[in-house]
């Protein structure tokens, strides 16, 4: 591996070896009784061009193709330094065609594509409700615990919802992002904590004690005099949090990566839905029948497909809709409820309310920017064939002296490779600030 940074000595060396063979060839020709003049003529066509054999002795050199590349690649450089205003033009077209594509890509993969870190996130499904051909998202409390009973339907079912708690007291209160969950929510997800508990199934009963499961990354942020030591995670474990004034008690930490299943609005605190009656009395009605605000996401039992979920659905619903209504409710309401069904969507990427609203327009976007992207090799490309048509007189040069079709060919390709990795590496800067942005909007 040393030989392929010793490449001048290399080549010094093959320039020695030839000088040599060349002044035999001279020595001989003269002793034959040519002038010196001819004698070296006759011995250069003898050899058939010093940089043609020049080139076979690289060629078998081992590490050859190595070799050959990091040439190609300084000489590509050199060329690329030498047109600053080509180079310019080709990088900045490239990069913002590559950049806007990763931009939007990213955006959509975070919001439409990316599995939530769940355990098997392709055996989710959320469940929507039809209304006389209206298709919703959102279901009542009551709904969605007679829902998480039918155990002979679902291995697991949660609903939740996102939240804003006031966490602390007087000046030093903070607005937190969080979740309000009903039923089996982690259990129904698979996780694991990272520290003590989550909550569970009798955390959501009427009357239980108040209890939150705060993530990761919020320990680490509230709790960061607590972040050293191999148990210093576990010091947070039954502490209090003032919530909305009132005391909570910490009872566990959610895994690193997890974060909440509304994709784009992380929980940092998650309660159960029942601790609303103690947190909020004025908004306990949020409990009733009468209140559609969550959203619902369930585990196929083992061997039952989409499908299947969806006929079992249609008999079990009827038998538990009148769950949803509520005697305040207007008579068309409780019949538009009545008469639902229920369908089912893949869930395994979480609820996200942006996904939702701008799926259409974002896919449109990435169509028009893979059109830009498109458009700006096209532009790159005519830039290269103008730049190769100016080049024609070098490239006749370099095969006048011993240099092969193939030989050129690799070195306009690593020139363009260059040229596209510059172009790329830009273009990713692009994305990421601009990814940032758009998740900040």
């Amino acid at each position: 591996m040393a030989r392929l940074f010793r490449h001048a000595l290399n080549d010094r060396e093959i320039d020695a070896e030839l000088r040599y063979h060349l002044d035999e060839q001279i020595e001989a020709n003269i002793a034959a009784g040519m002038a010196t003049d001819e004698a070296r003529r006759q011995a250069m066509l003898a050899f058939g061009g010093v940089e043609k054999v020049r080139e076979e002795c690289r060629d078998v050199r081992p590490f050859k193709l190595l070799e050959d590349f990091a040439r190609d690649v300084r000489y590509g450089v050199r060329q690329l330094l030498r047109s600053p205003g080509f180079t310019i033009v080709a990088v900045l077209t490239l990069a913002l065609g590559i950049g806007a594509n990763t931009c939007i890509f990213s955006l959509i993969d975070a919001l439409l594509l990316r599995s939530l870190p769940v355990h098997d996130p392709s055996n989710l499904v959320q469940l929507m409700l039809m209304e006389r051909g209206h298709r919703g998202d959102s279901f009542s409390y009551p709904a969605v615990r007679a829902l998480a009973a039918r155990t002979d339907v679902f291995s697991g079912l949660c609903g939740f919802t996102p939240a804003v708690f006031a966490v602390g007291v007087g000046s030093d209160t903070q607005r937190v992002d969080g979740a309000l969950v009903a039923a089996a929510f982690y259990e129904t997800l698979g996780l694991v904590p990272a520290a003590g508990r989550l909550l569970r199934r009798e955390d959501d009963e009427p009357g239980a004690t108040p209890a939150a499961v705060i993530s990761y990354r919020y320990w680490r942020r509230a709790f960061e005099d607590d972040a050293r030591g191999d148990d210093a995670i576990s010091r947070a474990i039954g502490r209090t949090l003032l919530i909305n004034r009132k005391p909570v008690m910490i009872v566990g930490v959610s895994p690193p990566a997890f974060t909440g299943a509304n994709v784009g609005e992380a929980a940092d605190i998650t309660l159960p839905l029942a601790a609303l009656t103690y947190l909020s009395p004025e908004n306990a009605r949020l409990l009733d029948a009468g209140a559609q605000w969550l959203r619902v996401l369930a585990r196929l039992r083992p061997g039952l497909s989409r499908e299947q979920l969806k006929a079992r659905l249609d008999v079990v619903w009827p038998q538990i809709n009148s769950a949803a209504v509520s005697a305040t409710m207007s008579a068309t309401r409780r019949d538009a409820l009545l008469g639902s069904t229920l369908d089912v969507a893949p869930g395994g990427t979480g609820w996200s309310r942006f996904g939702n609203q701008f799926r259409r327009p974002l896919l449109a976007l990435m169509a028009m920017v893979g059109l830009l992207l498109l458009i700006a090799c096209a532009n790159v490309a005519n830039l290269l064939l103008a730049r190769a048509s100016a080049r024609g007189k070098e490239i006749a040069v370099r095969m006048a002296v011993g240099a092969s079709t193939r030989r050129i060919v690799r070195q306009l390709v690593t020139e363009s490779i260059l040229l596209s990795s510059l172009g790329a590496a830009l273009g990713l800067l692009f994305a990421y600030f601009g990814s940032q942005s758009l998740m900040q909007l």
